[in-house]
């Protein structure tokens, strides 16, 4: 009975917030995570426009040859990425697939929109959303190859 004479009225109330709290915490945790577990489940669109490079034509002033060569770099860019991006998705390193997948579709959209700067663009917002799973991040491998072989 000694330790019911110590309880003070405040003990109640720090219990309950600090409940109230982790319950908080809890309720936000799985809302979230259910709401990713739909995310995760999408199948990339695949059905992106035309390759287009009239947006930087007409930024930057740049000229069909110089559009080219920036297709040509963009390309081989593309081509020395994949065997490390294949080898990020084989050991599920999401971190550095994301951070390559970013790299190159940096590249791609600021050259054209349609064709593989949606196709990485989309990857790469799916990979920023923590998506992991592997059916969908196969697709979007697949696309990108697609895509960087019709440039």
């Amino acid at each position: 009975m000694e330790n019911l004479t110590n309880f003070k009225p405040e003990h109640l109330l720090i219990g309950i917030t600090i409940f109230s709290i982790l319950f908080g915490i809890i309720l936000h945790f799985l809302i979230n995570e259910s709401g990713k577990e739909k995310k995760k489940k999408q199948l990339p669109n695949r059905k992106y426009k035309e390759f287009d490079t009239t947006r930087s034509k007409e930024e930057f002033d740049m000229d069909d040859e110089e559009i080219k060569d920036f297709i040509v770099e963009l390309k081989e860019q593309v081509i020395e990425e994949l065997p490390q991006i294949e080898e990020y998705i084989k050991n599920k390193d999401y971190m550095n697939l994301k951070s390559s997948v970013h790299k190159i579709k940096g590249s791609a959209v600021n050259l054209a929109e349609g064709g593989i700067a949606e196709a990485l663009y989309e990857f790469n917002h799916y990979l920023s959303e923590n998506g992991t799973d592997e059916k969908i991040i196969n697709e979007f491998y697949e696309d990108v190859k697609y895509f960087n072989e019709k440039l």
